[in-house]
């Protein structure tokens, strides 16, 4: 294990425990490897705004850590603090998305100032108010702040770009959507977050991206890394550090890409019985 510098986690289905946690064992653990002068990274599809918490327990800035956010349309440096955001939607390209995504009846979602725009097509209005409860018990971000949010007749952006876009429905009609961008403009990456949801962001954009260019700053090699993941947006950078493990919960296509897969998935504490188990 002394040949690795760096350990990347996803947060969502992997180093969350439960409840949107990171477990007291596992942030101990984590901290420890800091100690030792392991460099520690978060690569997530949530924003900034979103991980204050989780940095301050993993003591990311006093070891100079850094996260990856949006599924890596940005990069923070927390050693001094830089950013670096790569290829952004512009306000018009959410515009059409979510325009399209009407006609799928889908939920567009967007975030904004620390905050999401929630589109919802009439008919699905009052479904989507009886479903609240249920939303909040769903381990995806949005879902879990759905009976917060204020939904809107007509989203209004003011920013002039955005890291990604969200969209929430049928499954088929997510599958059929995403056919029908495809068609009309081959400009993004995909990325489902579950068998009812769609991230898309800028082409190009990807967690082994933001990586690669952390790294590369930082002179450390992809094999000099370990990630945990467990979804598709996680695939690719699994597949190329030197030690890539899925959660027994991934997703099949994680669990191929990946070169271990883990005998426990999140919420049995999996991230820290694996590295208790490789750093002993």
């Amino acid at each position: 294990m002394d040949s690795y510098k760096v350990i990347i986690f996803d947060l969502d289905g992997t180093l969350f425990y439960k409840d949107q946690m990171i477990s007291d064992n596992a942030a101990k653990k984590i901290i420890e490897l800091e100690e030792k002068g392991i460099v520690i990274g978060l690569a997530t599809g949530r924003f900034l705004n979103e991980l204050d918490s989780f940095i301050e327990q993993l003591q990311l800035k006093k070891y100079q850590g850094f996260v990856i956010c949006a599924n890596g349309a940005e990069v923070i440096d927390l050693a001094g603090g830089d950013q670096h955001k790569f290829s952004l939607l512009s306000k018009q390209e959410c515009y059409e998305l979510i325009h399209l995504a009407k006609q799928y009846k889908l939920i567009s979602y967007i975030h904004e100032d620390n905050d999401y725009h929630v589109f919802v097509p009439g008919a699905l209005k009052k479904i989507y108010k009886r479903m609240e409860i249920l939303f909040s018990r769903i381990n995806i971000p949005f879902f879990q702040a759905a009976s917060r949010l204020k939904l809107e007749n007509n989203i209004v952006l003011h920013k002039d770009e955005y890291e990604k876009i969200c969209f929430v429905g049928n499954h088929k009609s997510l599958v059929e959507f995403e056919e029908k961008v495809k068609l009309l403009n081959l400009d993004y990456t995909y990325y489902p977050s579950s068998m009812h949801s769609l991230e898309i962001v800028k082409q190009g954009i990807s967690k082994f991206i933001a990586s690669y260019w952390y790294l590369a700053r930082k002179k450390i090699s992809l094999k000099e890394v370990i990630f945990f993941g467990d979804g598709g947006n996680d695939d690719e950078l699994i597949s190329n550090v030197g030690l890539g493990i899925a959660m027994k919960n991934a997703l099949d296509s994680t669990k191929r890409a990946a070169h271990r897969v883990s005998q426990y998935t999140n919420r049995q504490d999996g991230v820290y019985k694996e590295l208790s188990d490789l750093f002993n």
